[in-house]
């Protein structure tokens, strides 16, 4: 940053639950309530006002409010974050509360984020999000103080859940004049199924997707690439062919859905929110895909004005309606993948435009029908006094059946569970999300709201209750063929693995000649055995993708003997459905026999077979921990300090890399004393931020123990933010990793041996830039044990 901190340096810092602060060139986290940073910020950006004010293209400036190179202007870093003396201060001036905590004590900032927290959650959140907002409208009045007519852009990419505790409310920030709020969410396939399809999430719930727009204020909302980065290490010119002193450039993209689904996500957001500004972010796709020209000659037909939703129209088609002077305005946009049609009915007779293309539609007629395709938007306009009087929505009976065949097997779900029959590993919160889910569902459904009614069913959370209770709904995710998962068994080498009286292998065309391009293994008689190799002891859920439908039989699964599930089959024709095991199987590393035994037939067909292993965390107090050790000095960035870190976590063995006594003090290297503390909590992702140290500059060590009855092979799975060395009983097992990109849990995963009794794992951690701790997790055959010391058994593990 381009300014110095004039007295105390902490003061111009937010100061963090553990009186900590995050400083340093890489990532500052400024504290905006502090004088100097707001002059700093309020003259940067009104001389940026003043130096551009005569130019016809300047409009304003735009401040980002999201967790990645966060610098606090106009928000708190998370609900972490705002415990310094001069904050709370202000605060108990401005509510008159008082904080019961003495600014002397040494845990000052711990005891006020508890106190806080607690009972006074709801007006230390109000504050903290008025004080956001008092800072856009001095910003704003920089801005304007030069350019009279400027506006503020707030493109806030955070979490919808995790706004408040940032400070951050859409609505209060709707009420400020000249600030525009501009919520960012992510599409594309990048990370993994669950991060993806939860990104997804934001765009398939229209609570949240109203949370920033509340009622009366307009919606701005943009939607922002998970991209691929293609640089010099990805794309090195020599591979392609250029002389080796070429210059490498660089590209990113993303995974944009086919064809017309492509507009899904603009649909989406103009039919719940009627969008007053829509975007596309990214890089080198700013002027969007062929597809959404159309789309966009409707949208941008329409004045920035708010209209007003139907209530007979809402879904899967919405139509909004307005009176613009002397004409009364609508538009129908369709949220499904699949054609719906609309009959407009109004009070009189009118004549109707296409308000896009200025096209009649009709003269002197009081209904007319029309068929919108997938994510389709029409405007349209009438002359005088026109009125809607009602609007019919007619939807293809086949979609029609495929939600009530969803609504009911979540139905039937909710009930097994409900009665003991299923989900016994479920929680307290994922039982009354699925009873919400189920009441929801079928409310949608009995209103004639097909697109809620089958997209809330395929939310992650729900996905992940399915998981548990080990029942895939059969039309999820119904978009074509079942696919089959990279690492599982499947073709000709799961013929090799079969055996059975009548067994063969054949084309998915000769079941049924819509379901093209894939082989199934068929048992024609009796009962098919299958060979499942696992490479480590372990505890496994099994999936399987078998034939359903055209008089194939349903089954009894077992596994060496033991059964374990139950596959149904239906009416219709064949097709592939995703069977997974309700509760998991221990297996010993080796073969094992999977079989199929008919129930009502004598047909069966598999796709594939997979073993998933079921991993158990070991969580933050079952680890010993030890840190900051300084190991970048403030004044190096860049690849410098890459480098830097990089020879500090192979070269540079810290105290605790030479002894592992827990009682010791341990010198950092830089003349300070620090000593081995306790994970806090039962979280599976241990913070070592709780630690202290800068971002990108420090490295800290976690050491915890697996007991073992006996000698195993287990799997392991880890990951970091953001470099990691691993140790396993003083030997080596991962010598430098970091994730190369977003660090997610379980990215990467080994079998490793395990001796009898105490085995010792030590982690070294380097903070990466927007956070510092890791996730790590066993495939535990159930007979392992954890505890942070040796002679632990496991008794922390529950908070």
């Amino acid at each position: 940053m381009g300014f110095g901190a004039a007295g105390d340096s902490r003061t111009i810092y937010q100061i963090n639950r553990h009186g900590k602060t995050r400083q340093g060139r890489s990532d500052p986290l400024f504290d905006f309530l502090n004088p100097e940073v707001e002059r700093f910020v309020l003259g940067m950006l009104g001389e940026y006002a003043e130096r551009y004010s005569d130019s016809l293209a300047f409009a304003g400036a735009s401040l980002r409010v999201m967790s990645w190179q966060n610098t606090g202007f106009g928000n708190f870093g998370n609900i972490d974050w705002g415990y310094g003396d001069d904050t709370i201060a202000c605060f108990e001036r401005e509510t008159g509360i008082k904080v019961p905590v003495n600014n002397d004590d040494p845990d000052r900032h711990e005891r006020r984020f508890a106190w806080l927290t607690g009972g006074h959650r709801d007006a230390w959140m109000a504050w903290r999000c008025r004080k956001a907002s008092d800072f856009f409208a001095k910003v704003r009045d920089a801005l304007r103080h030069h350019a009279p007519g400027a506006r503020l852009m707030l493109a806030c990419s955070l979490p919808i859940h995790e706004m408040a505790e940032h400070g951050i409310d859409p609505g209060e920030i709707a009420r400020l004049d000249g600030v525009d709020f501009v919520h960012l969410a992510g599409y594309g396939r990048r990370k993994t199924e669950a991060v993806d399809q939860r990104a997804r999430d934001a765009s398939l719930s229209p609570a949240s997707l109203r949370m920033v727009a509340p009622a009366g204020a307009p919606a701005r909302m943009l939607t922002t690439m998970s991209y691929f980065e293609a640089s010099n290490k990805v794309a090195p010119p020599a591979d392609l062919g250029y002389p080796a002193n070429t210059r490498h450039g660089w590209i990113s993209g993303a995974v944009n859905p086919a064809g017309a689904h492509y507009l899904e996500r603009f649909a989406l957001r103009v039919a719940e929110c009627d969008a007053l500004a829509l975007g596309d972010g990214g890089n080198g796709y700013s002027l969007g895909q062929p597809a959404l020209r159309t789309f966009l000659r409707e949208y941008r037909s329409l004045p920035a004005m708010p209209f007003t939703p139907r209530p007979d129209a809402c879904d899967p088609v919405a139509v909004w309606e307005r009176r613009d002077g002397g004409r009364f305005l609508f538009y129908a946009v369709n949220r499904e993948r699949f054609p719906v049609a609309i009959t407009v009915r109004f009070a009189a007779p009118v004549t109707l435009t296409r308000l896009a293309t200025g096209e009649p539609v009709f003269r002197n007629a009081d209904e007319f029908t029309v068929q919108l395709a997938p994510y389709e938007l029409r405007t349209f306009a009438a002359e005088g006094t026109a009125c809607i009087q009602k609007i019919i929505t007619t939807v293809p009976e086949t979609a029609l059946a495929h939600a009530r065949e969803m609504t009911a097997w979540l139905s039937r779900l909710a009930r097994d569970v409900g009665q003991g029959r299923a989900g016994n590993g479920l929680t307290d919160a994922q039982r009354a999300r699925l009873r919400e889910a189920d009441e929801e569902a079928r409310v949608a459904l009995e209103q004639g709201r097909l697109w809620r009614a089958r997209t809330l069913q395929e939310a992650q959370e729900l996905r992940e209750i399915y998981a548990e209770c080990g029942h895939v709904p059969p039309l999820l995710d119904d978009n074509g063929v079942l696919s089959i998962p990279h690492d599982a068994v499947s073709g000709p080498a799961l013929l090799e693995r079969a055996s059975g009286s009548v067994i063969s292998l054949v084309e998915s065309e000769s079941l049924e000649p819509d379901w093209a391009g894939q082989r199934v293994v068929v048992s024609r008689s009796g009962v098919a055995e299958f060979e499942l190799t696992v490479p480590a002891d372990g505890r496994y859920r099994l999936q399987m993708g078998y034939v359903a439908g055209g008089g194939f039989s349903s089954s009894r699964l077992l596994v060496d003997g033991a059964p374990c599930g139950f596959l149904e089959t239906e009416s219709g024709a064949p097709r592939g459905r995703l069977a997974v095991t309700e509760h998991p199987v221990r297996l010993s590393k080796g073969a094992h026999r999977v079989s199929l035994a008919p129930d009502d037939g004598e047909k069966q067909g598999v796709l594939f077979l997979q073993a998933t292993p079921v991993y158990e965390d070991i969580v933050a107090n079952q680890w010993m921990l030890a840190g900051p050790f300084p190991a970048v000095q403030k004044n190096v960035t860049g690849a410098e300090a890459s480098a830097a870190m990089a020879r500090a976590m192979r070269s540079r063995a810290f105290a605790p890399e030479v002894e592992r006594d827990f009682s010791a003090v341990l010198d950092d290297g830089a003349g300070a004393q620090l000593k081995w503390r306790r994970g806090q909590g039962a979280r599976d992702f241990v913070d070592l931020q709780v630690l202290g140290g800068e971002p990108a500059s420090s490295i800290s060590y976690a050491v915890t123990h697996v007991i073992a009855p006996a000698a195993c092979e287990v799997r392991i799975a880890y990951s970091v933010d953001y470099f990691a060395r691993l140790w396993i009983n003083g030997e080596i097992v991962e010598d430098y990793y970091h994730p190369a990109g977003l660090p997610l849990k379980r990215q990467k995963t080994r079998i490793v041996r395990l001796r009898p009794g105490a085995n010792e794992i030590m982690l070294k951690v380097a903070a990466g830039s927007m956070g510092n701790g890791f996730w790590f997790s066993v495939n535990n055959p159930g007979d392992l044990r954890y505890g942070a010391m040796a002679g632990e058994s496991g008794e922390y593990a529950v908070e």
